[in-house]
């Protein structure tokens, strides 16, 4: 995050389907730019690697819709089937694609 925050660079490991897509990459730099500094989202980005929500997930009573792609590069589908199973009446839609989200 560091070497690429605001460039507006999605990166192979974000949209490997649209890297070559200007308007992707002019849309990701606006939005990261004034978002946080390189250095904060690469400590945002440790954060939240390091959250453990799994012990309670079967406490969640809201409807609850994940939708992930079947090749997503970036999270592994499991992740999401994952958490189907564990949210009480989740539901989990997979559409076709690779990029994230």
């Amino acid at each position: 995050a560091e070497t690429a925050w605001g460039t507006g660079a999605p990166g192979p490991n974000f949209a490997p389907g649209r890297i070559d897509d200007p308007h992707l990459s002019q849309w990701w730099g606006r939005f990261a730019r004034p978002s946080a500094s390189p250095t904060a989202a690469a400590a945002l980005a440790r954060m939240n690697a390091g959250v453990d929500v799994r012990g309670i997930l079967s406490t969640i009573s809201a409807p609850t819709l994940l939708i992930h792609r079947r090749n997503d590069v970036r999270v592994d589908p499991e992740a999401s089937r994952f958490l189907a199973h564990k949210i009480p009446g989740a539901r989990l839609v997979e559409i076709a694609g690779r990029d994230h989200p």
